[in-house]
């Protein structure tokens, strides 16, 4: 391997260090070990100005298409231009807050990344990832953003990208190490708002809105806490008062260090990171069915056929990517983990020296790239990106993964379907009750969707109807792809709620001094001062239960110009009728220039569900003027 190096004060649009791809042949890239996987790109440590690697996350920017690898290292983070994936481009680095450490971790969310480590006094660290688009090589940035999290360290973060939310976990003096929650829906001011450290430290976590079979948790925002000898499932919908579900153990727990849960919300994967070396046995994957969140059983375990010690795992459609340290990153078929089964299709052994019970070679990896390339880290020499050339594809939800409806209302979900290594068949489609696993769907609601889509890419849409008289319910839907064979087949899961009463509310309102005389003023909205969480239940706003709690919106909404354009976060109420002091609903809503207020879409009339046709008084409230509430009723 030959490796060439090039000054940046003469060519700083080339990448630091050039190597040609090197294809998986007769077993081995170059001199890494491999099965199913080419070597597109290896960056040593010294190119990324750094003397050891640790977390890595990825980044795709939205305007450009662009992906970049996020790299936490000893002193500070890392940023690579891998969208030219044989030969990247290192743009810079954000050093360390405080002192360097071994840990540190990272995550991204609205275009910016988290960062925590376990250096004392450090924090989490914001990053805007736009800045990457005019970056000069090889920079040295500084924060856009900080927040302090008791004394400063913290172990790991996790993001709940559908929430706007992360979850710092292992701050000892905070929680007792357990989950802390922040605020990020406005990136560079992220606020602390609660915690949960019921059952002591957590090492790491998975956040997510739940979509799976166990129907009374529909809706939620759940937590998967790893908690050294339990994984313990907890409900973060309420951040001021969050519920331990279930605490979960299994056989000879060593260090139940990290997991991830599958597509179709059914199963969790879970790596044990110092039962190998205790307990004498191979590399094992503990398989977990979490069908019933409150009741979750052990089915299985997948024991690898090396000894090292595994370390994080990642689960995208039908596949598991783990980074094993010292054996590099796994690929594992989850298509019959239903029997407590998986089985290797690929690797990429990071680390050629040995497989051993060691903490030497991959710390984590990256799949989730539209590319296909996947980015790993070794610990010791850098990082590298490879390419899985097994024929697969994968479905990934682009719209929210739960939909609420109304008697009679219809809504969709959005789906990419994208191909890899050749894959080009026909991918037939079906929608199934998740819930019973029976192939019919619920009798309440009507879903229409294509027979088929044709690989490799390919935008899925289903069209969910609730009946006219469906009553008040929650269900998961289960949408599987299969190519010829069974072990194209993949499931994802979608929920859909059903309130059977709804309110529809279309409002108008003016606010003194931004108002003109014909049109408010959207100065706020130009200078991008409005938050994208509504700003009522937020520390410092009413303490109110509003309908849409925690509600976010997505960026995109404040591009509307002319009468439309946003000008600021409303609160509606609804009040009784005879006893107006009483609030029967409230929700945050959206005030355009010309004076309606819209739902969080920006564009419909405000509906507040669950709430009975009548007569109400209606009351309009904003932050930093007087509310104003009708004389008389109105009748809905």
């Amino acid at each position: 391997m030959k490796k060439a190096y090039l000054n940046l004060w003469i060519l700083c649009c080339l990448p630091l260090f050039l190597l040609a791809q090197s294809p998986c042949t007769g077993g081995m890239a170059d001199i890494y070990p491999c099965n199913n996987a080419d070597l597109q790109s290896f960056i040593p440590l010294a190119d990324i100005n750094a003397t050891s690697t640790n977390d890595i996350w990825g980044w795709t920017d939205p305007m450009t298409g662009k992906e970049y690898a996020v790299i936490g290292l000893s002193d500070g983070t890392a940023f690579v231009d891998i969208s030219a994936p044989t030969a990247p481009i290192f743009l810079g680095k954000l050093p360390t807050h405080s002192s360097n450490s071994s840990w540190r971790d990272v995550k991204v969310y609205n275009n910016h990344a988290f960062i925590v480590s376990e250096a004392s006094g450090h924090g989490m660290q914001v990053f805007d990832l736009t800045r990457l688009r005019t970056a000069t090589p090889a920079s040295t940035f500084t924060n856009d953003g900080h927040v302090a999290i008791a004394n400063g360290n913290a172990h790991n973060v996790v993001a709940n990208e559908e929430t706007g939310y992360m979850y710092t976990v292992g701050t000892r003096s905070l929680a007792g190490g357990g989950l802390v929650f922040i605020d990020v829906s406005a990136p560079k001011t992220p606020v602390i708002v609660g915690n949960f450290g019921s059952d002591g430290y957590t090492h790491d976590a998975v956040c997510f809105n739940y979509r799976g079979p166990d129907t009374e948790h529909i809706c939620k925002e759940i937590c998967v806490a790893f908690n050294e000898d339990t994984y313990t499932i907890v409900d973060v919908t309420d951040k001021s008062d969050p519920i331990q579900i279930s605490r979960n153990g299994y056989a000879d727990p060593e260090y139940t260090h990290q997991g991830w849960i599958t597509d179709d919300h059914r199963y969790l994967i879970v790596d044990d990171e110092l039962d190998e070396g205790r307990n004498g046995h191979n590399t094992r994957s503990l398989i977990f069915d979490i069908t019933d969140l409150d009741a979750p059983t052990t089915i299985g375990f997948y024991d690898h056929v090396n000894a090292s010690t595994d370390h994080n795992l990642y689960i995208k459609g039908r596949y598991v990517f783990q980074s094993n340290y010292s054996s590099g990153v796994r690929i594992l078929d989850i298509g019959d983990i239903a029997s407590g089964t998986l089985s290797e299709i690929a690797y990429f052994d990071v680390y050629p020296t040995n497989n051993a019970r060691n903490f030497s070679g991959s710390w984590s990896n990256y799949p989730y790239f539209r590319s296909g390339n996947v980015i790993a880290t070794d610990r010791q020499t850098g990082f590298m990106v490879f390419n899985p050339t097994f024929e697969h594809y994968t479905m990934t939800l682009e719209s929210a993964s739960v939909i609420e409806l109304c008697p009679g209302e219809t809504k969709t979900f959005d789906i990419d379907l994208t191909a890899y290594g050749g894959f080009s068949e026909n991918v037939n489609l079906s929608i199934s009750d998740n819930n019973t696993a029976m192939t019919a769907v619920p009798s309440d609601l009507s879903v229409s969707l294509s027979a088929s889509v044709t690989a490799p890419t390919s935008s899925i849409t289903v069209t969910v109807t609730a009946d006219a008289l469906a009553a008040d319910a929650a269900y998961s839907l289960l949408l599987t792809g299969e190519g010829n064979a069974t072990d194209s087949q993949q499931s994802i899961a979608l929920g859909v709620k059903v309130q059977s009463s709804e309110v529809i509310l279309a409002a108008k309102a003016f606010l003194q001094g931004p108002f003109s005389g014909t049109l408010m003023q959207d100065d706020l909205r130009n200078n991008n001062l409005i938050p994208l969480r509504e700003p009522y239940t937020v520390p410092g706003g009413f303490t109110i239960n509003l309908q849409n709690a925690g509600i976010l919106i997505p960026s995109s909404l404040f591009s509307t110009t002319g009468n439309d354009a946003i000008v600021d976060w409303v609160m509606l109420e609804l009040r009784d009728a005879t006893m107006p002091m009483n609030i029967v609903a409230s929700r945050a809503a959206l005030l355009q220039r010309d004076g309606d207020i819209v739902d969080t879409d920006g564009v419909s009339p405000v509906k507040f569900p669950g709430v009975a046709i009548g007569k109400y008084h209606v009351a309009v409230r904003h932050r930093n003027h007087l509310g104003i509430m009708t004389q008389t009723t109105v009748t809905f």
